[in-house]
């Protein structure tokens, strides 16, 4: 059971103290003030350049390891897939690499891409049919012509 005995805090919250020499609860002695502008560019100089602890090797060194290990969950990494999927700058950037092939229709297994590449090996088709494919392919995937000129994909 609470102690009605205790202060209300002064922020004006209707809350009662935690203890009885307490006149704020922890965080409120703050409520209702603002810094003055130079008080907030004194502040912002304290904290630029080499001072910025962001920057520091030590504080950059925590903050990775507080990283390290974590995983996503599936729908997250699905959330996070579907939020680049229309990003143009995520698009541009893909089309900007050196090797630029469009996303597969299919996730293929490991013996799905054996057995596709030995029918390859065994393929009787010519030369001109490769080629026709491999344009009919570019052509609908849309890919840079740089790209087209590079490399064959079939």
């Amino acid at each position: 059971m609470k102690n009605l005995n205790l202060k209300f805090c002064e922020c004006g919250c209707d809350q009662r103290v935690s203890r009885s020499g307490n006149r704020f609860i922890s965080g409120h002695n703050r409520r209702g003030t603002t810094n003055s502008l130079e008080h907030n560019v004194a502040i912002s100089r304290a904290n630029s350049g080499e001072n910025n602890p962001s920057k520091r090797f030590d504080v950059r060194e925590k903050m990775s390891l507080a990283h390290l290990g974590k995983k996503h969950l599936l729908s997250t990494i699905i959330k996070m897939r579907e939020a680049r999927k229309d990003n143009p700058k995520v698009i541009e950037a893909a089309k900007k690499r050196s090797v630029w092939c469009p996303p597969p229709k299919v996730f293929w297994t490991k013996e799905m891409r054996a057995a596709q590449s030995k029918r390859r090996s065994e393929s009787t088709c010519s030369e001109s049919t490769r080629q026709k494919t491999s344009e009919a392919v570019l052509k609908y995937y849309s890919v840079p012509e740089s790209y087209m000129e590079s490399t064959l994909l079939i």
